[in-house]
């Protein structure tokens, strides 16, 4: 019998012991979301759990102003506390009327429309060129199969898999109606093509012209020598002089290998930042969490004592149990995430204040691990709270990882601190504008440079950097 109770003794404590785990779990999985969270999500997450938490309440909040219901003429006036009459509708007079519809007015006025698309540009145009009939059905579809870049989306008979021999003389004739539409170069199938077909309508009144003559025959032959910059090569395969190469080459990068970029829809996602850092009179950085918008939350005390004090059901306990939980877990997820938030960008500024007064090349080598190992926090919380958070500076707006950087030793006998990635590429950036275009810098001389002035990094270091804020090669940065 003393067994039995000492194994089931046992069996209750690791039942307790699981879901206190559980509990833990569930909490640190909440506080791990807000952490990543921008304001604007935030302040999402926050009204919808307003809207579904009984244990939630938004402190001070603004008392809706309702306009009271007009009397109808020679009613008695409404007593306190009526409600038989009471509708809920709401009349209200002339002049409200016409300020709202005013309003109303203005409100659709500054609606913004949806942009014109490649494809409803394109069919307006067909609409003009070609009656209805099979061919313009034809011509439409292949419209609404062009890429984003206007460029065909698969080869025909793909978009056209049932057409019959006949049905394929009307798709041949419909691509070339296509092709002809502005802006030049839509319904290519190809680079090439998409060039050849701008060159055909650019020089359509004058096909004796040399320079299309000779623009033609280096996109038809040799496009993808130029595009390595193999000049000397096609020099002596055309019979063409360099100068003329050059010159060609430099009407032919004045074609759009891209002719749907312009009706592409951009959005310019608008950044909140969530920080905000300025220079006090003093000359110090001073730095302050922005939590405008942000809703103001408590737990409501009176759905707490009601919870208490209330008889209930044993699944209805569990279930009110999980929202006061979640409603307290969420408030201690929020101040986690504002004391990080504010500890690591007052890090951030103090040890990045040159690169806030001097730009790029300033900017000092700096790793999440060493911010985590500072404020006694782990890795991942910090990169949690980086993560898509925005910081507002004298230097602009700026996305908090813009702070780290991966860093380049020196030579100790410099003397110097290492250096950021991102100010050795400003570095690369400064010698390459200033080379010799008919003899360019190489990555091996680049390196070579680099490491007179202490740098300690290989050929292959220099490549990546110059890769990464696109430097062409030097092969093709080579001018003849």
């Amino acid at each position: 019998m003393s067994a039995m109770r000492q194994s089931l003794g046992q069996v209750v404590r690791q039942t307790q012991n699981l879901r206190q785990q559980q509990v833990i779990r569930a909490r640190q999985i909440q506080v791990n979301e807000i952490q990543t969270l921008t304001r604007e999500k935030l302040s999402e997450r926050i009204r919808e759990m307003l809207r579904e938490n009984p244990f939630l309440e938004q402190r001070n909040e603004p008392t809706p102003v309702v306009p009271e219901p007009m009397a109808k003429p020679g009613a008695e006036p409404p007593q306190e506390g009526w409600s038989e009459d009471y509708t809920g509708e709401v009349t209200y007079s002339a002049e409200a009327r016409e300020e709202l519809s005013d309003r109303h007015a203005e409100i659709m006025a500054n609606v913004q429309e949806r942009p014109m698309t490649l494809a409803d540009h394109l069919h307006e145009q067909l609409i003009l060129e070609l009656p209805e009939g099979t061919l313009r059905k034809a011509a439409d579809k292949i419209i609404y199969n062009l890429n984003d870049r206007g460029w065909l989306n698969g080869p025909l008979e793909e978009i056209f898999p049932n057409a019959t021999e006949a049905g394929k003389e009307v798709v041949e004739q419909a691509l070339k109606w296509v092709q002809k539409l502005e802006p030049a170069g839509v319904g290519a199938r190809n680079l090439q093509e998409c060039l050849l077909l701008q060159l055909d309508q650019r020089y359509q009144d004058d096909r004796n012209d040399p320079d299309y003559r000779d623009l033609r025959r280096l996109v038809t032959g040799y496009l993808a020598d130029l595009e390595r910059n193999r000049l000397p090569h096609v020099a002596r395969v055309t019979g063409f002089s360099l100068a003329r190469i050059q010159e060609c080459k430099k009407k032919l990068a004045l074609l759009n290998p891209d002719p749907g970029r312009d009706f592409r829809e951009t959005t310019n996602e608008q950044v909140t930042p969530d920080v905000l850092c300025f220079k006090a009179a003093d000359g110090t950085y001073q730095v302050r969490l922005m939590e405008a918008g942000l809703p103001d939350v408590e737990l409501n005390q009176e759905e707490v004592a009601r919870f208490s004090q209330t008889r209930m059901t044993q699944e209805k306990r569990a279930e009110l149990r999980k929202k006061l939980n979640a409603a307290e877990w969420l408030l201690d997820a929020m101040e986690q995430r504002r004391t990080n938030l504010l500890n690591i960008s007052r890090l951030l500024v103090d040890y990045q204040r040159d690169f806030l007064e001097q730009g790029n090349a300033a900017l000092r080598p700096l790793t999440q691990r060493y911010v985590a190992r500072e404020l006694d926090l782990h890795d991942s919380t910090v990169s949690r709270i980086v993560q898509e958070k925005w910081m507002q500076t004298p230097r602009g707006i700026l996305s908090l990882s813009r702070f780290f950087s991966s860093g380049i030793r020196r030579k100790p006998e410099t003397g110097l601190p290492d250096a950021s990635r991102v100010a050795i590429q400003q570095r690369i950036q400064e010698l390459v504008a200033t080379e010799n275009r008919k003899n360019p810098l190489s990555d091996e001389t680049l390196m070579e440079m680099l490491q007179k002035e202490g740098y300690l990094l290989a050929r292959r270091t220099v490549q990546k950097y110059r890769d990464e804020i696109r430097i062409p090669s030097s092969r093709l940065r080579k001018e003849y």
